[in-house]
Formats: C-alpha cells, structure tokens, sequence
C-alpha cells in the first residue's frame, strides 16, 4: 500500500494522466529492496520535469514522465524499456537505476539516449555504447580514491575486500586489487558473498580473523548493511567503506543509525544540502515546490534532479519538434554544461560525463558528514 501511495503521487506530481507533447522514460525498483533509491531517482526527476513545465515547458512544449517499476529485476528492466521507447514513444530514457546490461542492442536499434545509468565500470570514453550517458564517473575512479585515501590519509596497507559475487563485484574485486596493487598493497583477504545472502556471519568473521585496517564493501545496500551489522556485534574493529551502489539512507535504515555510525560512502553527486552551491539551492527550491511535503533531500532525487535537468537542456537544443536523434546529438555536443558547480561534458566522445568523487561518513544521527 505504501508503494502504491508513493507511485500514485508521483504520477499525480509529473502530470502523467494529462496529455503531453514530449515524453521521458524510466524504469527504476520501486517495490524492490532498492526502492528508496529508486524512488528517489523517481522523484529528482519529477521535480526538474514539473519545474521546467511550470516555466512553460521546453520550446513550448509540456513534458511528462513514463515510469515503470522494474523490481531490480533484469527481465523487467528489459520489459519496461521495450514499453518506453514502443507503446509510449520517449524521446529519451532518464535515471536508470543502475548500470544497464545488456539494453545495448535495444538502445541502438531504437536510437535512444539513455541519459544517468549507474556508473561505468572503467574510464573508457565510449562507455557502454553510443546512446549511454553516464552522469557517475567510473567505479574505478572511485575505488582509485579510495584506494590512494587508505594509502596516503590512513597510512594502512592492511585492507580486506568483501565483493558481491555477481558480474558487477567480480569485475570491481578485480579493479580494487589492481588499484591497490600500484601502492604495494595487496588485500589480507577477500570475501565474496551473494546478491541475496542474508547471513553476513561467515563473511564477517572471515574478515575479523584477517585482521584488517580497513575493509572496501563492494556490495550493494542491503548485503553492505548486513555485513556492518554482524561485523560490528562481532567485534569487527576496522574502518569500513563503500562504494557509491551503497545508499547510505537504506543501510540506515536496515540496521539503525547507531550501528551504520562511522561507516563511509564514496558519493559521486554535490551535498544535497550544502546551500553553498547553486545548483544545490536550486534543488532544494523545487523540492520544496513540487515534491510531496514529507519527502526527504537525498542524494538519489538529487542524482534524479541532475539526471533530468541534463536531458531537459539537451532537448532544448535540439530545438523546436525535437527527435531521438536531435536529442542524441545535442548530447554529444554538451561541452562544460554548468548546473550551478556542477559540470557535465560529453564532448569529444565523453560519455563518462562527470568527475566529482567525494567521502562522507554516517554519523550517529544517520545523516552523511564530511
């Protein structure tokens, strides 16, 4: 019911019953274990659409956003896709909410921008194809930070890894031991676990005995938070990080403020609350506006805010009637687009279009710190 409620006002929010002369596409988990994530995507986006129609539109022209909830589940993902550049007809698929396997030959074939998608695996300036616009620099330039942190800021060489044994966390198992690698560090353990494992004791303990300084999660929220709780009860004292998958707000919840306290996460989007930065205020204004009263800043409807504000400024310059194409082209030509502090280049093939890295910590409040 609750689900049903959010969608329901997200709907109401974006104007999704009334007619609309331009179409936006996502498919995020609503109503899976990362629907706050995806809710957030969700929202972000849905105020930098009702903000940009409540100027008039763009050229003119009313957006609405087409929403599918894909339960984190790649067969939906497929699905909903397939509805949204068919049945529905978007101009352009907005703030994935994760890194989109296997929508290549979909993406090609329709000719469709797919503007925020998790973040690339490498550094690599084509990315995962042509019509994919990535706004989260690569979990590599995230392991790199974090990796030169613990080298340079801690002064540590025993680190430990527990990796989700999937493709994502094999593949980021593997960039970890090399980035580790460069500064003569080599991890005293490494621990994979699965996607859907609900017992973290084995992993826990496993890394306890390796004795470690500092622990790198590479998991996703639900395993991460798990894991810090059967570390933490079972005397686990080493500093532990994670990557930007990790949202902070669902490890918070699962397993508490007080035991989530000093935990850091890489972040790859501006604070949303650092009235400092105008691109900042200017989210925080159309929250205020658009969003429901009880929503929360957060670092996923700021993701989503970006995300839509970038394919909002891209179908501007693709002009009046804008198309598939248009939109894809005035992407590749978006050249040090300033948001407010917040710069996103596409430019001479760059489809890794951001670079912010940043490490916050959660605090006993269950807020983020820096």
């Amino acid at each position: 019911m609750i689900v049903a409620r959010m969608i329901a006002v997200l709907l109401l929010l974006l104007g999704t019953l009334a007619r609309a002369d331009i179409v936006l596409g996502q498919s995020v988990p609503i109503s899976a274990v990362a629907g706050d994530s995806g809710r957030g995507l969700s929202l972000g986006l849905g105020v930098a659409i009702a903000e940009v129609n409540a100027a008039g539109g763009i050229n003119g022209d009313k957006v609405r956003l087409a929403l599918l909830d894909d339960q984190g589940k790649p067969e939906l993902l497929q699905s909903n896709t397939a509805t949204l550049v068919g049945a529905e007809k978007a101009l352009a698929l907005v703030g994935y909410g994760g890194t989109p396997d296997g929508l290549a030959p979909l993406l090609e074939r329709e000719k469709i921008a797919l503007v925020g998608a998790g973040a690339a695996v490498s550094d690599g300036q084509q990315g995962d194809s042509r019509y994919v616009f990535h706004l989260r620099p690569s979990y590599k330039a995230e392991i790199d930070k974090l990796a030169s942190m613990i080298g340079s800021w801690l002064g540590s060489k025993r680190v430990g890894l527990l990796v989700q044994n999937d493709a994502f966390g094999i593949a980021m198992g593997n960039v970890a031991n090399a980035e580790l690698a460069k500064r003569g560090m080599k991890p005293l353990a490494v621990v994979r676990h699965e996607a859907t494992a609900q017992d973290l004791g084995p992993a826990a303990d496993t890394l306890i005995k390796a004795a470690p300084d500092v622990v790198i999660m590479i998991s996703n929220s639900k395993p991460a938070g798990l894991f810090i709780k059967r570390f933490r009860e079972m005397g686990g004292g080493a500093q532990l990080y994670s990557l930007s998958n990790a949202n902070y707000e669902e490890v918070v919840e699962l397993i508490g403020a007080e035991t989530a306290s000093g935990v850091g996460i890489v972040q790859v989007f501006p604070y949303p609350l650092d009235s400092r930065l105008k691109l900042a205020r200017d989210y925080q204004a159309a929250m205020k506006s658009y969003a429901p009263k009880r929503a929360k800043l957060s670092y996923a409807s700021m993701e989503g805010y970006i995300a839509g504000r970038t394919t909002l400024e891209a179908i501007r310059r693709a002009g009046k009637n804008p198309t598939r194409q248009g939109v894809l082209q005035a992407l590749e030509e978006m050249r040090a687009y300033d948001l407010g502090g917040f710069v996103v280049d596409f430019a001479d093939s760059r489809h890794v279009g951001a670079k912010l890295v940043d490490v916050t910590m959660i605090s006993g409040t269950g807020n983020l710190s820096r």
